[in-house]
């Protein structure tokens, strides 16, 4: 899928781990900044994981969110150098923003 980041499209990719050696069993995501794509793992192998997350539907989200933020940031201009690349950050962001979304809807100041 096509996303426009500000104003710059990128392409969200959804594939099996195995297909790219890049997503690794600590890497569910990336995002190539020279591509202009985010890669995500489809999750399907970490199905078959009796050890994985019980909602990897849920999690998937997490992590494209996670990716797109990377996008924006580096669009940005906040890449290299900045608190933009703490993994943390990006992670709080991802994880929160479906509340933020909420509370700011229900707020009615969108």
């Amino acid at each position: 899928m096509k996303i426009n980041i500000l104003g710059t499209e990128y392409t969200v990719d959804i594939t099996p781990a195995s297909e790219d050696p890049r997503l690794t069993d600590i890497n569910d995501g990336y995002t190539d900044t020279t591509e202009k794509v985010c890669v995500i793992d489809d999750m399907s192998e970490a199905e078959k994981d009796i050890c994985s997350k019980g909602d990897l539907k849920k999690y998937r989200k997490q992590v494209v969110r996670h990716e797109l933020l990377h996008a924006f940031l580096f669009e940005s201009g906040l890449d290299v150098n900045s608190w933009a690349g703490n993994e943390e950050m990006i992670d709080w962001f991802a994880i929160q923003f479906p509340k933020i979304t909420k509370a700011f809807d229900e707020a009615d100041c969108m």
